[in-house]
């Protein structure tokens, strides 16, 4: 169960984000197949994207970094919300086992 929630969590999203830049970045600085006559344009189109790609990735790791801190603060947060939730339903389960009356035994007929 741990590396199915792990693909969800952390991979699929990287992938996605990953596939989303790409699909608008490569055409930006002119990553294309390399054909005959347009190889030397394009590789003179992937000098100048390289600054463009590097600031895009560098802006996707601090995004994703600053949503995993966010996600494991809130994870925290909630778990122990739960913790204290589950804490006091026994407690008051225990009050309310200890205050009920001891109900009498049926009385014999014979």
């Amino acid at each position: 169960m741990g590396l199915i929630s792990d693909i969800f969590e952390e991979s699929l999203p990287g992938v996605v984000v990953g596939a989303v830049a790409t699909a608008i970045l490569m055409p930006l600085i002119g990553g294309r197949p390399a054909v005959a006559a347009g190889a030397t344009a394009g590789t003179a189109a992937r000098g100048r994207g390289r600054p463009l790609m590097k600031a895009a990735v560098r802006g996707y790791v601090t995004v994703a970094d600053r949503i995993k801190e966010a996600t494991s603060e809130a994870r925290e947060q909630l778990s122990d919300l739960a913790a204290e939730v589950r804490a006091e339903r026994e407690a008051t389960q225990s009050h309310a086992d200890e205050a009920a009356p001891a109900e009498p035994a049926p009385a014999r007929q014979g």
